[in-house]
């Protein structure tokens, strides 16, 4: 059986072809512009690291590459795990032209995990991730000590609650500009919550007003704790009483 087409619907039906074609083909150039590869920006160089100047023990970097083209960001993290969401920082937004980036505040000795991530038209695209160890730039250890001295109750008599002046001497402070008295009745080397500090106290001076916290023959443990660019260093622990000193006062 044949079927005849009328004339006109004929052209219509090659019309329709014609136009479904040039719809196809338009969508599918779309999505092979959309999928076509893009040149990423080139690998990241560190072209040098250095200590940092004015923050003891952190590292300041120099890094180069050729942009990609959009707005830039520089990727850091401490763990090669792909820029995890929460575990890296990002430095930006930078223009698109911009190719160097000179930043301090890297820690010392530690692996970095570094890349730049350029939003461009097409989506995020990133360099290869560029993996160093920064710089040991940890000052040298300092040579801190103490010699302490008994402290003082002024007063005649066992009950007297007066202010107590504990005393020492402060050798090789380096880097260090303050101190603290550290006071507690518990020999638990100072755990947190037991101990009052007092502070802070100049480097330069080696004594310290504190209220009393028991009576003349009560123990009082306590030491001088300063901090450095290498973390606290305390002196050892001592346990003082506060006998009376006939010396003071006028006592007999």
């Amino acid at each position: 059986m044949m079927i005849r087409m009328k004339p006109y619907l004929f052209v219509a039906f090659g019309i329709l072809v014609c136009v479904s074609a040039f719809i196809a083909s338009f969508g599918s150039d779309e999505r092979r512009a959309a999928a076509a590869p893009q040149a990423g920006p080139s690998p990241l160089v560190l072209n040098y690291q250095q200590c940092y100047a004015y923050h003891p023990g952190e590292v300041e970097i120099d890094l180069s590459w050729s942009p990609a083209g959009g707005t830039q960001w520089v990727d850091v993290s401490l763990f090669d795990n792909g820029f995890a969401p929460g575990t890296f920082v990002g430095i930006g937004p930078m223009s698109g032209l911009n190719n160097n980036v000179h930043e301090p505040g890297f820690l010392g000795n530690r692996m970095h995990y570094v890349r730049v991530n350029s939003l461009t038209a097409y989506g995020w695209v990133a360099t290869q991730t560029l993996a160093f160890m920064t710089l040991d730039c940890a000052p040298a250890p300092s040579a801190l000590t103490y010699k302490l001295y008994g402290p003082v109750r002024f007063g005649c008599s066992e009950s007297d609650m007066g202010t107590d002046t504990y005393s020492w001497e402060t050798f090789g402070a380096g880097d260090a500009n303050n101190q603290w008295l550290d006071i507690s009745l518990v020999n638990n080397g100072f755990a947190p919550g037991t101990f009052v500090g007092i502070g802070p106290i100049p480097i330069n001076r080696g004594y310290q007003a504190a209220p009393s916290v028991g009576s003349r023959s009560t123990v009082v443990y306590w030491r001088v704790n300063t901090p450095t660019a290498r973390g606290w260093i305390a002196s050892p622990t001592a346990a003082s009483t506060f006998p009376i000193l006939p010396m003071h006062n006028g006592c007999n």
